[in-house]
């Protein structure tokens, strides 16, 4: 690879990085003026951590139409956009960092059991979001090679 398309690649995934980040920060920014403005005071909207929820389902369902529409491993000029979309965007939608950070708050709070089924359906409805983007975009007749 030369040191243009390296500086390429580096560029498509920082900026889709920054673009999902953002993402991610607006979830959570729009998510906190919903529940502020209909003043629910539920234990389920105070306790779950929905917005990394949010966030990390709907980066896995991204990726899902990502790597159908282009392929889980392009080449060419689709490789940048899937540096874009699906390392960039997808991965600096979803967080890993924030649900261990949650499950460990969950814990920390005594509700240990909460914490785990946290975790465990955090994991199950990434993974059943990604395949419904997948199963979506195959719906469509768009794919590329996943």
């Amino acid at each position: 690879m030369t040191v243009l398309l390296a500086i390429l690649a580096l560029l498509a995934v920082g900026v889709g990085c920054g673009l999902g980040a953002v993402a991610r920060w607006g979830i959570h920014e729009g998510f906190s003026k919903l529940v502020s403005s209909r003043g629910s005071s539920s234990i389920l909207v105070e306790v779950v951590p929905w917005p990394t929820v949010i966030a990390n389902v709907l980066a896995c369902f991204v990726l899902g139409i990502v790597v159908t529409r282009i392929g889980a491993e392009p080449t060419g000029s689709l490789r940048y956009l899937f540096l874009l979309l699906g390392a960039g965007l997808c991965g600096g939608m979803s967080t890993l960092a924030g649900a261990a950070r949650d499950v460990v708050q969950l814990a920390r709070r005594g509700t240990p059991v909460l914490a785990v089924g946290y975790l465990l359906v955090t994991v199950a409805v990434g993974m059943g979001a990604l395949w419904v983007g997948v199963l979506v975009t195959q719906g469509t007749g768009a794919t590329g090679g996943a």
